[in-house]
């Protein structure tokens, strides 16, 4: 029984170990990727990517980074036309159910769109997509809107297609930027 018991021992060590190593990577990637927009000028699509490529390659466990813009309900014409003109022509704000599904904006909804995100060839479905509407997304984005550092939401339905080869569901981590 000792035996069993330090083996238990030594497998929870390891296995924190690499959890550790693993949030460690992906908070150093969100820091990294959230002070291109700190400066308080435009960032484009292709600076983000170029920002994103090097935190996403192996060895990292990241599925995913993006980065969404916090917008009022009247903000969403000028939101999507500017999406319009960066090559997303069909794109129209949608809300996240939190079941893998969406639905319109509500007037006078909170919002959180997707702007950029990367891979794009894997998440084209995300950029246009208020995360706020679903409740875990939500409640993360609150907690690091009030200055809570780097949040996590529970696992839920992602709303990647399947043929890509990506997870049903996942956690997604938040953090607030503001511009100097």
């Amino acid at each position: 029984h000792r035996r069993d018991a330090a083996e238990l021992d030594r497998a929870a060590v390891y296995s924190s170990n690499q959890l550790r190593a693993q949030m460690d990577g992906a908070l150093h990637a969100i820091r990294a990727v959230s002070s291109l927009f700190t400066s308080g000028r435009e960032v484009t699509r292709e600076e983000f990517r170029d920002a994103a490529e090097a935190w996403l390659e192996p060895p990292s466990q990241l599925q995913a980074l993006g980065w969404s813009e916090i917008i009022g309900t009247a903000e969403l014409p000028r939101f999507e036309a500017r999406a319009h003109a960066e090559g997303f022509s069909g794109l129209r704000v949608m809300s996240a159910d939190g079941r893998g599904g969406l639905r319109s904006v509500r007037p006078d909804e909170p919002l959180a769109v997707i702007r950029f995100v990367e891979p794009l060839a894997q998440n084209r479905l995300a950029p246009g997509i208020n995360s706020r509407a679903n409740p875990m997304a939500a409640a993360a984005i609150e907690r690091a809107l009030a200055g809570h550092g780097v949040s996590a939401t529970s696992s839920f339905p992602l709303l990647l297609p399947a043929a890509f080869g990506a997870p049903e569901s996942g956690v997604v981590l938040y953090r607030a930027v503001s511009a100097s």
